[in-house]
């Protein structure tokens, strides 16, 4: 079922320290959200100290016809965002599309900041472009 809200993210800058950000939202059941040119109009601005990696397993698993395989498997794990923004480690300036926030914070952006998270740590490097449609 769509419920017709999305958010999406794209690489801008990259630093030593610092990754930047654009972000953009809708949602299509509410009068003025609608971004119908689908703008990045926001910002998300993350510190690299905030990726962490993730838990690395490797094992070896015998194949068919003897052969001997090894198979390495990355497990997330969660990471704190409300710790990070509460220290100013990610900073967040809201889209003009924003219609519901969470402590003053866009919550396509928390969701965004989620996924930014989980495909690092999945992928192994910080990811040009993420999204989600709902």
């Amino acid at each position: 079922m769509i419920y017709g809200y999305s958010g999406f993210c794209q690489l801008k800058l990259e630093d030593d320290n610092t990754l930047i950000y654009s972000y953009g939202c809708f949602n299509l059941s509410q009068p003025g959200c609608e971004n119908k040119d689908r703008e990045y109009d926001g910002l998300i601005l993350i510190d690299k100290s905030c990726f962490v990696e993730p838990i690395i397993t490797e094992k070896i698993k015998r194949q068919p016809g003897k052969r001997k395989k090894l198979i390495v498997k990355r497990h997330p794990i969660d990471v704190d965002c409300a710790k990070y923004l509460n220290e100013g480690l990610i900073v967040v300036e809201n889209s003009k599309y924003t219609y519901e926030t969470y402590n003053g914070i866009d919550r396509h952006a928390l969701r965004l900041l989620n996924k930014l998270m989980y495909a690092y740590q999945m992928k192994g490097e910080y990811p040009e472009w993420e999204g989600f449609i709902c």
